[in-house]
């Protein structure tokens, strides 16, 4: 008996975690004392619940450890105090008053019981036998192929915000290019001296970017659809911003020899942070700058842990071309190369007079 009164008491918590908006927090506020009607409801409503942690509840009991208890109450607490922030920007919504206070235990008892039966049944679920033999196949494959099996991960985790934000995120800077490409003047114009008044494409947004996500706009108007344009340049973005991503991945596991327990943490950052889709998906400049800044990083790291041993003479043709790209995708890359790569001089100096000619070449 004692049981199943936990078990619903838990059903309550959980329902009123999950229902709880910010209308009724007003209306607590405002009366200062909870709104029956809601508890009527969430007797109700939890019964649903009750159901499913007693469908449940002897898979996920057993490996309730502490645990899963710990990462349990770390995520509940998260969902609480998150929500106070997320609608007023502080802890208001928690220790506002008296009612506030108590309705947050509650839902963060909710909280508690619905990770510690989610987590739980995933670990008894990834016990069974057949999940492990398909876990170490795919963990094979990722040692293998890092590279590819990154890029599908990624691509897979980001496809709801590709979805969501189709075409593209576009914030005012790229707004203003792609005017500048279709010879409408804007504020820039005024900020620079014109060599023709009736050019009014200015560098203050990289020549090269402003053209290409103008041109892919082109592209879409000349088929009929505008949105299709831009997104065409989305895809050329998600394709540059994942794969250079997933190099990363590669280059930590294959050239830098760290563990596979790593490069699965790096590619968990990278596929399910969201400052990551959101970046690919937005039409600024800087992503794509960042993919190049990433690339010649890394570069720079081959160079200098090789002592410029191993490099032939089409690697140096992509030296040039990559320096050129950082300095052509944002007006600041040129001191991106200024203040790095001369020092390549110094560090290697059997090929100094080879990095000098790069140097000067690509300047």
């Amino acid at each position: 008996m004692k049981e199943k009164i936990r078990l619903y008491i838990e059903s309550v918590c959980i329902f009123l975690a999950l229902s709880i908006n910010i209308d009724i927090y007003e209306k607590i506020v405002e009366s200062g004392s909870f709104d029956l009607s809601l508890f009527k409801l969430g007797f109700i409503g939890s019964l649903a619940f009750l159901l499913l942690i007693v469908v449940f509840y002897k898979k996920y009991s057993c490996k309730s450890n502490i645990y899963i208890k710990g990462i349990s109450l770390l995520f509940s607490l998260f969902m609480i105090f998150g929500n106070s922030y997320a609608n007023c920007g502080n802890t208001s919504l928690v220790f506002g008053n008296v009612w506030l206070f108590i309705l947050s235990i509650l839902m963060a008892i909710g909280y508690y019981s619905l990770f510690k039966l989610c987590i739980g049944y995933i670990f008894e679920y990834l016990d069974k036998p057949k999940i492990k033999k398909s876990t170490k196949k795919v963990m094979t494959f990722f040692e293998e192929h890092p590279f590819l099996f990154s890029v599908i991960i990624i691509l897979i985790c980001w496809l709801p915000y590709i979805i969501a934000f189709y075409p593209i995120i576009l914030s005012p800077d790229p707004s203003y290019q792609i005017k500048q490409f279709f010879g409408i003047r804007t504020k820039y114009a005024d900020y620079a001296v014109l060599l023709d008044e009736n050019v009014v494409l200015t560098n203050h947004h990289p020549v090269l970017h402003t053209l290409l996500i103008g041109g892919c706009l082109k592209i879409g108007t000349l088929l009929g659809n505008d949105n299709l344009g831009l997104f065409f340049y989305s895809i050329i973005q998600i394709a540059l911003f994942s794969s250079t991503l997933a190099y990363t991945i590669k280059y930590l596991i294959k050239n830098l020899k760290l563990s596979n327990k790593i490069g699965l943490v790096v590619l968990l950052v990278y596929s399910l942070v969201p400052m990551f889709p959101f970046y690919a998906m937005s039409g600024v400049k800087d992503v794509i700058f960042t993919t190049f800044v990433i690339l010649y990083v890394i570069m720079l790291h081959k160079i200098i842990s090789n002592n410029g041993n191993g490099f032939k003479k089409w690697h140096y043709v992509i030296m040039v071309l990559l320096m050129l790209l950082v300095i052509l995708f944002r007006n600041n890359g040129l001191y991106v190369i200024l203040l790095s790569f001369p020092f390549l001089i110094l560090v290697v100096r059997k090929k100094w007079k080879t990095y000098l000619i790069i140097f000067i070449i690509t300047i």
